[in-house]
């Protein structure tokens, strides 16, 4: 956990901890033991930098057959995505550093939940090829490279990835609802163990 003071509690115990955002020493020591993890929360500190960083620590991170949960890749108020930290709701450009990085990674499966400013779930796309075929929104294709050029040109341009996303959020995000989500989720469990 970053941007964790020392002296924060909530009654949940803490492996690595640290009061700003360099990881890098808690990293090393995680490598050093070789650890791996089934499930990764990532909740970054909302900029485009930092998230893209926790996104490509998590991938390196998880068991191969493992799952990454991102927070807030689906933000629908323009007030709160702002590329710097503001007080109050705050969704920063994570939205934009998830599908810059999942679009990157052709090894990567993922899909994004349509809840809470939407959550995104990133697994290797070996372990998930049913997915593929039952759960994902059918789009053209020739839509879909539409979508994705647009985003690509967007670059750096926030207010204009904004506005793609929320024109093209079901091909942008894969998105699926709660539900679509579990029933694929309790019709596949045997598939993942």
């Amino acid at each position: 956990m970053y941007r964790c003071p020392d002296q924060f509690e909530d009654g949940f115990p803490i492996d690595f901890r640290t009061p700003g955002l360099d990881i890098e020493r808690h990293l090393r020591v995680i490598r050093s033991v070789e650890r791996k993890y089934d499930v990764i929360l990532v909740d970054s500190f909302h900029e485009y930098e930092t998230t893209i960083r926790d996104l490509r620590e998590a991938c390196d991170l998880v068991q191969p057959n493992g799952t990454i949960i991102v927070q807030n890749c689906f933000p629908t108020n323009e007030k709160i995505v702002e590329p710097r930290y503001k007080v109050g709701i705050w969704c920063g450009v994570t939205y934009k550093a998830y599908i810059d990085f999942v679009l990157a990674a052709p090894r990567l499966w993922f899909c994004t939940v349509d809840t809470d400013f939407g959550c995104g779930v990133i697994r290797q796309r070996a372990q998930s090829t049913r997915y593929d075929r039952v759960m994902l929104p059918v789009v053209a294709e020739s839509s879909k490279q539409l979508a994705i050029q647009d985003w690509k040109q967007a670059g750096s341009d926030y207010s204009k990835a904004f506005r793609l996303l929320q024109v093209h959020a079901t091909t942008l995000l894969n998105l699926v609802t709660a539900e679509e989500f579990l029933a694929v989720e309790r019709a596949g469990t045997a598939l993942f163990r």
